[in-house]
């Protein structure tokens, strides 16, 4: 190259942002952009031209010109961990491989740092075959993964753990009846996760579906379902209501969520509905623009739930008849930890320092009261002080602390620090 072709050369190299780099697996690359570890490694790059690197399971060339498809984007980055081993990247072109499942051609592929592979992304291939007037389309074979469930037909992102076992598989646009295991004979969509033993983790169904399930029995349900895995539901989701028998009584319920035990941790209902509480019976919200959600503790004791904040019921607290409304909170020995407290009609609570309008209250576990809000519109001269947007606390005997501040985590009260 004589001196005048190279000039021109080395400015249109320029003019794109484009450079030589030796990238941190020994490869050399033409790049047009770099991302760094705060280490100053090489984090990722944005390759210039189709390149070819040595991966753990051989030789593959990698760069894609931007796309976005219905659940991932390609692009030409390929990513480093801070070691310097290749992490993940788009390939030129499809490419067989031969992964933990069988021989597999691909778009995308990651690897863990230890080398083994985390994902890749293989595109829907489809036998297309004249049935009279009709033309019948089905995944091919190459496209169908061996999974505990049956075969699934892969189309987008195939996950897998780092010992080699199936995490995940997409199957973007086609629906699946599943051939094998609990969930047989239901039809899904989207995704099926796996736990590593092969059990179903979660799964997706836009249409309902019946199944009879470990802790809760037969059940129609709709959207994603989450199992734990002893054969629980974790998480599940009810196209219309349907009737359970909980720790605070029968209740439609429109979604549930369980400890491993199969306990209920958190229900909710779209309707009011009468619950039994330490309290008595009172009415928990519940309304189609406003879930309400009443969450248990592990042996099933009533944690929380919400009265309509429109609305006051009747309850006996340590500062006496309490007219009670919004967020209902208990200690997982039943006692009352906190109630919103109506002050429309003008009522007070008797302390130490003087008769106080608050907007909150708060219990100590043993009963007594601990302390209560006032809110922003709520002034009043407590203290010889002008308060409010507060937290008033005082100890068991109702002695008056001072100003407190509320501990997010316990949710109970605190002397302010400054």
């Amino acid at each position: 190259m004589n001196r005048r072709s190279f000039i021109v050369f080395s400015l249109l190299l320029l003019s794109f942002n484009l450079f030589g780099l030796t990238l941190p697996d020994g490869t050399d690359a033409m790049i047009s952009k770099m991302e760094k570890y705060p280490s100053g490694n090489i984090k990722s790059v944005s390759l210039a031209e189709p390149t070819e690197f040595k991966t753990p399971i051989g030789a593959l060339v990698f760069f894609a010109k931007y796309e976005k498809y219905v659940t991932y984007e390609k692009d030409t980055t390929v990513e480093f961990y801070e070691s310097g081993k290749i992490k993940s990247g788009h390939l030129d072109k499809k490419t067989s491989i031969n992964t933990p499942v069988g021989n597999y051609s691909i778009v995308y592929i990651s690897f863990y740092e230890s080398g083994a592979i985390k994902s890749f992304i293989s595109l829907m291939e489809y036998d297309r075959a004249v049935k009279g007037r009709d033309v019948i389309i089905t995944p091919k074979v190459t496209s169908l993964i061996k999974t505990s469930s049956g075969l699934i037909p892969v189309g987008g992102i195939v996950d897998f753990y780092e010992n080699g076992k199936l995490k995940g598989v997409e199957f973007s646009d086609v629906s699946q009846i599943l051939q094998e295991g609990l969930f047989k004979g239901v039809k899904i969509e989207n995704k099926i996760s796996f736990y590593e033993d092969g059990n179903i983790l979660s799964l997706y169904t836009r249409e309902p579906q019946t199944i009879s399930i470990k802790n809760l029995g037969k059940v129609k349900f709709v959207n994603e379902i989450t199992m734990w895995n002893n054969g629980n539901a974790k998480h599940i989701e009810f196209p219309d209501s349907q009737m359970f028998d909980t720790p605070v009584g029968l209740l439609e319920l429109k979604q549930i969520d369980t400890y491993e035990n199969g306990k209920f941790e958190s229900v909710v209902i779209l309707n009011n509905q009468i619950i039994t509480t330490p309290n008595g019976e009172l009415e928990a919200w519940g309304n189609t623009y406003s879930k309400n959600t009443i969450k248990f503790y592990e042996d099933g004791k009533l944690k929380s739930f919400v009265i309509n904040n429109n609305t006051f019921q009747n309850i006996t607290t340590a500062v006496g008849d309490t007219r009670a409304t919004g967020l209902m909170m208990y200690y997982p020995n039943g006692q009352l930890q906190t109630c919103g407290f109506s002050y429309l009609g003008g009522e007070k609570v008797k302390t130490s320092i003087g008769s106080i309008e608050f907007n909150r209250l708060y219990f100590y576990d043993t009963g007594e009261f601990m302390g209560g809000y006032i809110k922003t519109s709520m002034n009043q001269k407590i203290d010889n002080q002008m308060l409010n947007n507060c937290y008033l606390y005082f100890d068991k005997s109702g002695q008056y602390l001072g100003i407190g501040e509320l501990d997010g985590t316990l949710n109970i009260l605190q002397i302010k620090v400054d």
